[in-house]
C-alpha cells in the first residue's frame, strides 16, 4: 500500500514510509474496528488451536490433531510477536493458518463425536495403519 504513486496523491515527491509494525499497519489503515475484529480472529485461532489439542488428549487417534493444535500456537505466537517488526498484516499464510485450524477442529470433533457413538469414522483406518512421521522413513518404507 505504500508505493510512489499512493504517495505521489497525497504528498507529491514526499517520502514513502512503511509502517513496520501489523499493528500500527492495521490501525493506520483500517481503524480499530478492523484491528478488533483483526485481533478477535487472532484470539479465535489460539482458542480453536488450544481445542484441538485438549480433543487430542482424550482420544488418541487424533493425534495428529494434538501436533497440529500445538504447532498452531507457536505459529500465532511467532507470527504476533514478529508482527512488531514487520508490515505482514495481510500475510496469505497467517490466513491459511487460520482456515486449516478451524477445518481441522471441525474434522477432530466429528471424529471424537463418532467415536464416541462407537462408529468408525470415515478414514479411520486409512490414519490408523499409517506410521506417525515420527517412525522415520523405514517405517513408512516398510508399510507400502
Amino acid at each position: 500500500p505504500y508505493t510512489r504513486a499512493v504517495v505521489d496523491r497525497v504528498a507529491l515527491d514526499g517520502p514513502a514510509r512503511a509502517v513496520h509494525s501489523i499493528y500500527f499497519e492495521l490501525l493506520g489503515e483500517h481503524g480499530f474496528p478492523t484491528f478488533i475484529v483483526w485481533a478477535g480472529l487472532s484470539v479465535v485461532g489460539l482458542l480453536h488451536a488450544r481445542r484441538l489439542c485438549r480433543i487430542a488428549r482424550d482420544h488418541p487417534g487424533l493425534g495428529w490433531a494434538g501436533d497440529l493444535g500445538r504447532m498452531g500456537v507457536l505459529a500465532i505466537v511467532a507470527y504476533l510477536a514478529s508482527g512488531s517488526f514487520l508490515s505482514l498484516s495481510y500475510w496469505d499464510f497467517y490466513w491459511t493458518l487460520l482456515v486449516t485450524l478451524a477445518s481441522a477442529l471441525g474434522i477432530a470433533l466429528a471424529s471424537a463425536r463418532a467415536s464416541a457413538r462407537g462408529a468408525a469414522p470415515a478414514g479411520s483406518q486409512a490414519l490408523a495403519t499409517r506410521p506417525r512421521v515420527s517412525d522415520g522413513w523405514r517405517a513408512a518404507a516398510r508399510s507400502a
